[in-house]
């Protein structure tokens, strides 16, 4: 956390880079309704995949996933679904929760697979961690404005505490695989909630003009002067993590 702390995690910085991608994505949304909508449908699924995957590896690597760097989102995305979906299957979580089985007869093929996924995971990482070290002077990586500048920078003179190159991309791992596909299937959760509750829609939106207005996006600063809007989000994640926890115990 020290090094999120440094990063203005909590604090306006990060806000202000959120709301770029938010605004980012609302504008490729319009312009997608504008050029015309097949069949009456719109899926908003690859959008919204995209600006959450580019918040991420922007505090993570210091880039957004748009023009001549958008196949490396697809590359990712790619080996974190293969992965996820390696995860899911009863056999893997078997060998999760018993981990001595790695080397046993059938489980071994399972645990290969574990290892081929992160290594490439990992591979992607390292393309990433040698760019910033190339960009960075030697001796001093400035004012850290991603995660990885600020992780290296720590590692100088507190590598005795842990701050070493696995750890780092132990991090970049769980940051991602925790961070893309939660924070993804919360909101489109919340979007179909508001879709079958347009009463509960219409309110939040009746709370947003009166609060917000429309020539500005929101902030964390308006979480207390819009109670009814940020109980309709407390509710949405309470139910998204109920569903979650009864499909793990069937």
């Amino acid at each position: 956390m020290s090094v999120f702390n440094k990063l203005g995690v909590g604090k306006n910085l990060l806000e202000q880079r959120v709301l770029n991608e938010i605004s980012a994505m609302i504008n490729l949304i319009n312009k997608d309704i504008e050029t015309g909508i097949e069949s009456g449908k719109y899926d908003i699924k690859p959008r919204i995949e995209v600006c959450v995957a580019s918040i991420i590896n922007l505090l993570l690597f210091g880039y957004q996933f748009h023009g001549e760097r958008s196949h490396e989102f697809h590359e990712l995305k790619r080996l974190v679904i293969q992965y996820m979906t390696l995860v899911g299957q009863p056999d893997a979580q078997i060998l999760m929760f018993r981990p001595y089985l790695y080397n046993w007869p059938y489980f071994d093929k399972i645990f290969a697979k574990f290892q081929e996924y992160i290594g490439r995971m990992f591979d992607f990482f390292d393309r990433q961690i040698e760019e910033i070290q190339k960009e960075a002077n030697v001796n001093e990586y400035g004012e850290p404005t991603d995660y990885v500048t600020a992780f290296l920078k720590e590692m100088k003179t507190r590598e005795d505490e842990g701050y070493t190159m696995i750890e780092l991309k132990n991090n970049l791992l769980d940051l991602w695989l925790a961070g893309q596909d939660t924070t993804t299937v919360t909101l489109l959760w919340g979007i179909i909630f508001m879709i079958h509750h347009q009463n509960i829609q219409q309110k939040v939106q009746e709370e947003l003009d009166h609060v917000i207005g429309s020539d500005r996006l929101i902030t964390m600063e308006d979480k207390f002067h819009l109670p009814y809007t940020s109980a309709v989000v407390n509710k949405i994640l309470s139910c998204h993590l109920e569903i979650v926890l009864h499909m793990l115990n069937d």
